[in-house]
């Protein structure tokens, strides 16, 4: 009967062990490797902004009225960065926001909030500049790349 029961045990124990296996994927997205420098004139500033982007988003320029527009498109995963850069694109993270976190790229401060289904990005002391992406699903890499910005 022991015997019995300590085989039950093991077939119990081995199952569920195969199912937490299988509900646990381990499998990561990774971007492409390498960076390529993009650098903006900013409307109304001396300075320009730079950013490094992976090696698989093409940049599309999309025609603003007020400020430079445009988005990063990846041709690897379902990824696109939109900008919003110039005096008169304003913030889209509120200054007074209680749920703004602060980071800083190579030489800018910048904010973050999720907002509308939005990782929203500000550099307010860049013209400002302003990045959004739809949804949460890429934020690690999303965020090494506001990282890079810089102004020069």
């Amino acid at each position: 009967m022991k015997k019995v029961n300590l085989l039950w045990f093991l077939l119990i124990l081995l199952s569920c062990s195969k199912q937490a296996n299988q509900e646990a994927p381990t499998e990561q997205t990774e971007l492409c490797p390498g960076a390529i420098l993009h650098t903006f004139s900013v409307p109304g500033e001396v300075e320009n902004l730079s950013i490094q982007v992976p090696t698989c988003f093409r940049l599309a320029i999309l025609q603003g009225i007020d400020s430079s527009v445009g988005e990063f498109i990846s041709s690897e995963v379902d990824l696109k960065i939109t900008y919003d850069i110039g005096v008169l694109a304003g913030n889209y993270v509120n200054a007074n926001s209680p749920n703004k976190q602060i980071f800083q790229s190579v030489n800018q401060e910048f904010w973050y909030e999720f907002i509308d289904n939005h990782m929203c990005f500000t550099f307010p002391n860049a013209g400002p500049a302003n990045f959004f992406v739809e949804g949460d699903a890429y934020f690690a890499d999303v965020l090494l790349i506001m990282k890079s910005v810089q102004t020069n």
